[in-house]
Protein backbone atom coordinates (compact mmCIF):
# COMPACT_ATOMS: atom_id res chain seq x y z
CA UNK A 1 0.00 0.00 0.00
CA UNK A 2 1.46 3.72 -1.16
CA UNK A 3 1.21 6.29 1.04
CA UNK A 4 -0.91 9.22 -0.03
CA UNK A 5 -0.72 12.47 1.18
CA UNK A 6 -2.84 15.93 1.14
CA UNK A 7 -3.33 18.77 -0.96
CA UNK A 8 -1.46 21.18 0.44
CA UNK A 9 1.64 18.53 1.17
CA UNK A 10 1.14 17.75 -2.98
CA UNK A 11 1.28 21.34 -3.64
CA UNK A 12 4.08 22.15 -2.10
CA UNK A 13 6.28 19.17 -2.60
CA UNK A 14 5.44 19.56 -6.70
CA UNK A 15 7.02 22.53 -6.72
CA UNK A 16 9.86 21.84 -4.90
CA UNK A 17 10.79 18.76 -6.50
CA UNK A 18 9.10 18.57 -9.62
CA UNK A 19 11.61 17.03 -12.69
CA UNK A 20 8.70 18.84 -14.91
CA UNK A 21 9.74 22.33 -13.64
CA UNK A 22 13.23 21.91 -12.93
CA UNK A 23 13.47 21.04 -16.89
CA UNK A 24 11.40 24.04 -17.88
CA UNK A 25 12.82 26.76 -15.70
CA UNK A 26 16.88 25.17 -16.68
CA UNK A 27 16.22 27.11 -20.23
CA UNK A 28 16.65 30.70 -19.64
CA UNK A 29 14.32 31.82 -22.64
CA UNK A 30 11.24 30.70 -21.06
CA UNK A 31 7.66 30.99 -22.62
CA UNK A 32 5.93 32.77 -19.62
CA UNK A 33 2.74 32.08 -21.66
CA UNK A 34 2.85 28.56 -20.78
CA UNK A 35 3.96 28.83 -17.02
CA UNK A 36 0.38 27.89 -15.53
CA UNK A 37 0.31 24.79 -17.80
CA UNK A 38 3.50 23.39 -16.17
CA UNK A 39 2.86 24.47 -12.66
CA UNK A 40 -0.56 22.55 -13.33
CA UNK A 41 1.32 19.06 -15.10
CA UNK A 42 3.92 19.39 -12.03
CA UNK A 43 1.06 18.83 -9.48
CA UNK A 44 -0.90 16.42 -11.59
CA UNK A 45 2.43 14.02 -11.77
CA UNK A 46 1.85 13.98 -8.06
CA UNK A 47 -1.50 12.53 -8.93
CA UNK A 48 -0.20 8.90 -7.55
CA UNK A 49 0.36 10.46 -4.43
CA UNK A 50 -3.00 11.53 -3.49
CA UNK A 51 -6.31 9.51 -2.22
CA UNK A 52 -8.87 11.23 -5.36
CA UNK A 53 -8.56 11.98 -8.98
CA UNK A 54 -7.94 15.24 -9.74
CA UNK A 55 -9.40 17.53 -12.25
CA UNK A 56 -8.04 21.00 -14.30
CA UNK A 57 -9.86 23.11 -11.95
CA UNK A 58 -9.26 21.31 -8.80
CA UNK A 59 -5.42 22.08 -9.79
CA UNK A 60 -5.74 25.59 -10.55
CA UNK A 61 -7.74 26.16 -7.22
CA UNK A 62 -5.06 24.67 -5.44
CA UNK A 63 -2.51 26.82 -7.12
CA UNK A 64 -4.41 29.80 -6.45
CA UNK A 65 -4.89 28.82 -2.82
CA UNK A 66 -1.72 28.05 -1.94
CA UNK A 67 -0.04 31.04 -3.89
CA UNK A 68 2.01 28.38 -5.93
CA UNK A 69 3.06 29.71 -9.60
CA UNK A 70 2.78 33.28 -8.67
CA UNK A 71 5.62 35.87 -9.88
CA UNK A 72 6.40 36.39 -6.32
CA UNK A 73 6.88 32.69 -5.39
CA UNK A 74 10.41 31.50 -4.74
CA UNK A 75 12.00 28.47 -3.56
CA UNK A 76 12.75 30.38 -0.02
CA UNK A 77 9.47 31.52 0.43
CA UNK A 78 7.66 27.68 0.02
CA UNK A 79 10.44 26.68 2.23
CA UNK A 80 9.21 28.79 4.90
CA UNK A 81 6.00 28.09 4.66
CA UNK A 82 6.67 24.54 4.89
CA UNK A 83 8.73 25.53 8.13
CA UNK A 84 5.91 27.82 9.44
CA UNK A 85 3.30 25.77 9.03
CA UNK A 86 4.52 22.61 10.28
CA UNK A 87 7.63 23.50 12.81
CA UNK A 88 8.04 25.08 16.23
CA UNK A 89 10.77 26.50 17.81
CA UNK A 90 11.27 25.12 21.13
CA UNK A 91 14.41 27.35 22.47
CA UNK A 92 16.93 25.43 21.12
CA UNK A 93 15.35 23.07 18.35
CA UNK A 94 12.56 22.83 15.73
CA UNK A 95 9.99 20.21 16.43
CA UNK A 96 7.36 19.31 14.78
CA UNK A 97 4.21 20.47 15.89
CA UNK A 98 2.59 17.22 18.21
CA UNK A 99 -0.36 18.20 15.77
CA UNK A 100 0.78 17.79 12.73
CA UNK A 101 2.74 14.80 13.24
CA UNK A 102 1.41 12.35 10.69
CA UNK A 103 1.15 14.95 7.91
CA UNK A 104 4.82 15.67 8.37
CA UNK A 105 5.65 12.50 7.76
CA UNK A 106 3.73 12.11 4.70
CA UNK A 107 5.71 15.44 3.91
CA UNK A 108 8.67 13.71 4.33
CA UNK A 109 8.34 11.01 1.98
CA UNK A 110 8.31 13.45 -0.90
CA UNK A 111 10.48 16.06 0.44
CA UNK A 112 14.11 16.22 2.09
CA UNK A 113 13.35 17.81 5.61
CA UNK A 114 16.78 19.44 5.99
CA UNK A 115 15.70 21.83 3.45
CA UNK A 116 12.46 23.20 5.33
CA UNK A 117 14.80 23.18 8.47
CA UNK A 118 17.46 24.73 6.79
CA UNK A 119 15.61 27.55 6.18
CA UNK A 120 13.62 27.45 9.42
CA UNK A 121 17.05 28.64 10.95
CA UNK A 122 17.31 31.15 8.32
CA UNK A 123 14.11 32.75 9.33
CA UNK A 124 15.17 32.51 12.89
CA UNK A 125 18.14 34.38 11.71
CA UNK A 126 16.54 36.91 9.86
CA UNK A 127 13.36 37.75 12.01
CA UNK A 128 14.96 37.26 15.20
CA UNK A 129 18.66 37.81 15.35
CA UNK A 130 20.18 34.78 16.30
CA UNK A 131 23.89 34.76 14.95
CA UNK A 132 25.20 32.18 13.40
CA UNK A 133 27.42 30.82 16.22
CA UNK A 134 23.80 30.44 17.89
CA UNK A 135 22.49 28.53 15.15
CA UNK A 136 25.53 26.17 14.46
CA UNK A 137 25.50 25.51 18.63
CA UNK A 138 21.43 24.49 18.45
CA UNK A 139 21.99 22.61 14.77
CA UNK A 140 25.08 20.59 16.36
CA UNK A 141 23.62 19.94 20.08
CA UNK A 142 19.93 19.60 19.89
CA UNK A 143 18.62 19.54 16.00
CA UNK A 144 16.70 16.36 15.24
CA UNK A 145 17.43 15.75 11.22
CA UNK A 146 13.27 14.96 10.84
CA UNK A 147 12.74 17.59 13.21
CA UNK A 148 11.06 14.83 15.53
CA UNK A 149 10.49 14.97 19.35
CA UNK A 150 12.98 14.27 21.30
CA UNK A 151 12.41 11.51 23.57
CA UNK A 152 13.18 11.65 27.21
CA UNK A 153 15.49 9.81 29.09
CA UNK A 154 17.96 8.68 26.23
CA UNK A 155 15.69 5.53 25.41
CA UNK A 156 16.50 3.40 22.49
CA UNK A 157 14.19 2.80 20.15
CA UNK A 158 12.68 1.62 16.81
CA UNK A 159 11.28 4.04 14.66
CA UNK A 160 9.99 2.04 11.96
CA UNK A 161 9.99 4.73 8.92
CA UNK A 162 11.47 3.80 6.30
CA UNK A 163 11.25 7.08 4.35
CA UNK A 164 11.78 9.42 6.15
CA UNK A 165 14.25 12.07 4.85
CA UNK A 166 12.42 12.01 1.36
CA UNK A 167 14.83 9.13 0.30
CA UNK A 168 15.27 7.06 3.57
CA UNK A 169 18.91 8.04 4.34
CA UNK A 170 20.22 9.79 6.94
CA UNK A 171 23.87 9.56 5.27
CA UNK A 172 25.27 12.11 3.47
CA UNK A 173 22.55 14.74 1.78
CA UNK A 174 23.01 17.36 -0.99
CA UNK A 175 24.17 19.66 1.96
CA UNK A 176 27.15 17.62 2.89
CA UNK A 177 27.92 17.70 -0.36
CA UNK A 178 27.09 21.56 -0.98
CA UNK A 179 28.19 23.11 2.07
CA UNK A 180 31.49 20.30 3.51
CA UNK A 181 32.68 18.90 0.29
CA UNK A 182 31.97 15.36 1.79
CA UNK A 183 31.56 12.24 -0.98
CA UNK A 184 29.75 9.28 -0.94
CA UNK A 185 32.15 6.13 -0.42
CA UNK A 186 32.37 3.81 -2.64
CA UNK A 187 29.81 0.93 -1.51
CA UNK A 188 26.89 3.36 -1.48
CA UNK A 189 24.13 2.56 -3.56
CA UNK A 190 21.22 5.05 -3.63
CA UNK A 191 17.75 4.24 -2.90
CA UNK A 192 15.46 4.68 -6.01
CA UNK A 193 12.36 6.54 -6.06
CA UNK A 194 9.31 5.62 -8.10
CA UNK A 195 8.89 8.11 -10.95
CA UNK A 196 5.40 8.72 -12.40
Amino acid sequence: MMLKVNDYTAVHSSYLSSDRLYYYFKDVEVQSNNVSNVYENAILDYQPYLSRNLRKDDVSAMLKLHSIGQSETSIRIVLSKLADYYLQWQGNCFEVKPEMLSEWLELLTLTDSSWIISQAYIDLNEHYEFSAHEISHCIETYQCPFALPRMLGNREFADNHVHLGGHGYLGPSLLSFCLYGELPSEALVWPKKAEY
